[in-house]
């Protein structure tokens, strides 16, 4: 069976670029990222590069798994900068790099899809809606800063 590729919305971000590793693109270990203790990156065969909607990067490399659920990211300031660590990751991933050029309307198609059934913390408190994607936009901003507020070392 084909992979279709993974779904315009990963964790908050529009996918831009995605690559099937297979034999094409092969780990190189020029670098290491890791997750709960585990170094990501020999065993993953899918990979995209997506456009973050929230903060604190704009561009994220994502390790994907079998499903395309997101097993690491790396945050990119710009676009060029996540595909020359996707290249220095993964020897030969440029040839079997996807492009994804979604419209504007596949994008909130997408969101409203990826959203359905939740909350919009921001300006629906009662029970599920679809949220706007305005309000998406912020709320998935408003979560990546919560979220790297409990990262951060103290002063």
């Amino acid at each position: 069976m084909q992979d279709k590729g993974p779904p315009l919305i990963l964790d908050c971000a529009v996918v831009l670029a995605y690559a099937l590793h297979g034999e094409a693109a092969r780990y190189t270990g020029r670098g290491a990222t890791y997750h709960a203790g585990r170094l990501v990156g020999p065993d993953i065969k899918r990979s995209a590069i997506s456009r973050n909607l929230g903060a604190p990067y704009d561009y994220l490399f994502f390790y994907c798994g079998d499903d395309w659920s997101v097993e690491a990211a790396v945050g990119h300031d710009t676009l060029e900068e996540a595909r020359a660590y996707a290249a220095r990751m993964y020897a030969g991933i440029e040839d079997v790099m996807v492009q994804v050029s979604p419209s504007q309307a596949d994008i909130e198609t997408a969101l409203d899809a990826y959203w359905e059934g939740k909350r919009c913390s921001r300006c629906y408190e009662g029970g599920p809606t679809m949220p706007c994607s305005r309000c998406i936009n912020r709320s998935c901003a408003f979560s990546m800063e919560r979220w790297s507020a409990t990262r951060r070392s103290p002063a």
